[in-house]
């Protein structure tokens, strides 16, 4: 049901490959897998999920560029696959950077409207 929930609010197309990543926050660290990702936020598979509201520093590793730090809260829970991060929008630098890696991974357009 929280998956549903979370599709009918998706802004952006995802890019629905695997990255390994980190998220940081006041529940603590974790080195995670971010199966689901757009210019608007994440979906990180793992255990250990920070309350939802909380927020986080979520890193990104991708395969031929530098490590992405973007600031998030955390959206949703899907227990007990993992949780949706929000970023926030308030880095326009990240958010330009974020667009630039999306697109070497694949994703054309990341910013059209994601109807499905």
């Amino acid at each position: 049901m929280a998956e549903s929930a979370g599709r009918q609010r998706r802004k952006f197309p995802r890019l629905e490959i695997p990255f390994d990543g980190r998220w940081d926050g006041a529940a603590g660290s974790r080195l995670v897998r971010i199966v689901s990702l757009s210019l608007g936020g994440c979906f990180i598979d793992g255990l250990g999920a920070p309350r939802v509201g909380e927020q986080l520093n979520v890193t990104i590793s991708f395969p031929e560029a530098a490590p992405l730090a973007l600031s998030g809260t955390v959206a949703y829970l899907a227990e007990p696959q993992g949780f949706a991060v929000q970023f926030s929008s308030d880095a326009p630098e990240q958010a330009s950077l974020l667009v630039e890696r999306l697109k070497e991974c694949g994703l054309a357009d990341p910013y059209a409207v994601d109807r499905g």
